[in-house]
């Protein structure tokens, strides 16, 4: 009896450990089904080990994603709430653009009519035109609108131009003062950009905004009061120029007298026209190129006497071909005007060619190695220590 017990002890004890490991239990020997060995029970526990490992990397991944899916969900509401989608930002603008042309209509036709019949200002038609494209041109700083934000203090700087742009064409209106009127679209242009893109939106949009200036008449006291000085400069430098060259000419007034008759400087010839309409051609270069800010002023600062050093070259050309019987006196202002552009922008890209060979890049030497090792001592450092 002693045996048998011991016998069905034995064989509970092997298949308690076969179970465990799942394994079938089987021993003939003993009359009991057959104890595994121990490679199989290895090999099957590092089975079930190895599967638990998956259970749990599949577990672990599972619940990353639906965090990451609850974030996103997050993030993706907060953007809808608080930040409204580019496509409305754009169609606000241009909404409000639209509006304020409606506005401004009656002002902004007498502009055309004026463009149209004043041959001083054909350029107006080019200047919105470019203004626009100015905006394109820059459209890389508004990428990011994530970081476009509308500050307090943008909304009400944009709240105050509107407001100006609103005095301002009350008063033209009540005073008919009718070159204020189309002034006011400036500030109101400023005023919108402020009020939807803040001052990012602003640091974009002010080179075109300042650009518009360009399409406004220059008030008629302005126009007569540079004109003549402008003829009279005009006048004497040219006069000097023609001397130089062994031409005799004398200077009287606004008239240069010359052998073959005379060449009166009137004030199509003063170059005033050519003189704003190149400050435009400067201003707006000034931000298509990708010179250093320092280039960009001495750009704009030099318009005004490139224009003028090419309307005394124009005047003493035409006194030239004159004495030479190639022309006569009565040229065509008009033309001449015209070709006055080519050569002020001969000149400006002169100045700017001898600009670069005066300044010149600061080339980058070697790096500089620093070691451990100390400068050599002095003598006095020397003596000072011997005592």
């Amino acid at each position: 009896m002693a045996l048998v017990w011991l016998r069905a002890t034995e064989c509970r004890g092997s298949r308690s450990l076969t179970h465990e490991a799942g394994l079938p239990y089987r021993d003939a020997s003993r009359g009991c089904p057959a104890q595994p060995t121990g490679t199989e029970c290895a090999r099957r526990l590092a089975e079930l080990s190895s599967k638990n490992y998956e259970m749990i990397e599949n577990a672990t991944e599972v619940r990353r994603q639906v965090v990451t899916m609850q974030h996103t969900g997050e993030d993706r509401s907060a953007q809808g709430v608080n930040k409204p989608p580019h496509f409305r930002i754009w169609v606000a603008f241009a909404g409000l653009l639209i509006v304020l042309v409606v506005i401004f209509w009656d002002a902004l036709l007498v502009l055309v009519q004026r463009w149209a019949k004043e041959a001083d200002y054909h350029h107006g038609f080019l200047v919105p035109i470019f203004a626009g494209y100015l905006l394109w041109r820059r459209r890389k700083l508004l990428d990011d609108f994530n970081s476009l934000a509308v500050t307090p203090s943008a909304l009400a700087a944009g709240i105050l131009c509107l407001v100006l742009a609103g005095i301002t064409r009350a008063v033209s209106v009540l005073y008919y003062v009718r070159i204020v009127d189309p002034a006011a679209i400036i500030p109101a242009f400023m005023g919108i950009i402020l009020c939807l893109f803040g001052w990012r939106g602003l640091r974009w949009a002010w080179p075109a905004g300042v650009f518009l200036v360009f399409m406004l008449p220059m008030p008629g006291a302005v126009a007569t009061l540079l004109s003549h000085p402008l003829q009279r400069v005009g006048t004497l430098a040219s006069t000097f120029i023609i001397q130089t060259l062994g031409i005799p000419a004398i200077a009287e007034g606004n008239v240069i007298t010359l052998r073959e008759g005379q060449l009166e400087v009137v004030r199509a010839c003063s170059g005033l026209k050519m003189m704003s309409l190149f400050f435009a051609v400067c201003w707006g270069a000034a931000f298509l190129t990708d010179r250093p800010w320092l280039d960009r002023v001495l750009m704009i600062v030099s318009a005004p006497p490139v224009a003028l050093v090419a309307n005394i070259l124009r005047i003493t050309l035409t006194a030239v071909l004159v004495e030479w019987g190639l022309t006569s006196a009565n040229l065509d202002h008009e033309l001449a005007g015209w070709l006055m552009m080519p050569m002020a922008v001969f000149l400006l890209y002169g100045e700017m060619a001898l600009w670069d060979k005066m300044f010149l890049p600061a080339e980058e030497g070697p790096p500089r190695v620093i070691t451990g090792e100390f400068p050599p001592k002095t003598v006095t450092a020397r003596a000072s220590e011997s005592r």
